[in-house]
């Protein structure tokens, strides 16, 4: 394993919120990832697991920019291709965390 690899492999952190949205129709998945946020405290961790490549980049937008920082994302080739990324939640500056 190269050292990136391991470096990557240190940040994965237990999470306490896990999404696992493989499979699931787009704007329901955002939905759900938005309002998992929302209740979620400041420096708890978000897994989200899904299949569609797009849905990354739709994750980014659907949160408040500044209120999140990622702690890792990976490609899993395993039982087809899906993805995985934690998110830690930060807090807001200027503001709070709903």
């Amino acid at each position: 394993m190269n050292q990136q690899a391991e470096e990557n492999k240190e940040k994965w952190v237990s999470p306490g919120h896990v999404l696992d949205l493989r499979g699931g129709i787009s704007p329901f998945t955002l939905l759900k990832v938005s309002n998992t946020f929302r209740q979620m405290q400041t420096g708890e961790i978000l897994e989200v697991l899904w299949s569609n490549p797009e849905t990354s980049s739709q994750i980014r937008k659907v949160l408040p920019r500044d209120s999140w920082e990622e702690v890792k994302m990976e490609a899993v080739r395993e039982k087809g291709a899906w993805f995985t990324i934690q998110l830690r939640k930060t807090a807001i500056k200027g503001g709070t965390n709903d």
